[in-house]
């Protein structure tokens, strides 16, 4: 399972229990497309922080470990790849952290 398969599943998960039958309920109740809602929980496409914050504001998440960092780091392509798939970038002193 990649991360945005593990995010798409985790948002559904998070709209079922806040009483979202359906994409398309939530999507009516935020005001996006209900692709957007479809590709995040398909894990196509990873949504937007404006998408991600309405989400968790309707269905009562934490995005805190959601949220793309403010300062995403370079992409390396010398970097170690990750079994998944997922390069991970390790600067002198930090831990690894997965892009």
């Amino acid at each position: 399972m990649t991360p945005r398969q593990f995010l798409g599943k985790e948002l559904c998960r998070a709209r079922v229990t806040a009483g979202y039958s359906s994409q398309q309920a939530l999507a009516d109740h935020l005001g996006f497309e209900r692709t957007v809602i479809a590709k995040a929980e398909a894990g196509e496409r990873v949504p937007r922080d404006p998408v991600l914050t309405a989400w968790a504001k309707a269905c009562d998440i934490d995005t805190e470990h959601y949220q793309r960092p403010r300062h995403p780091r370079p992409y390396r392509p010398d970097a170690p790849v990750h079994p998944e798939g997922v390069a991970q970038v390790r600067r002198p002193g930090e831990a690894v952290v997965s892009l």
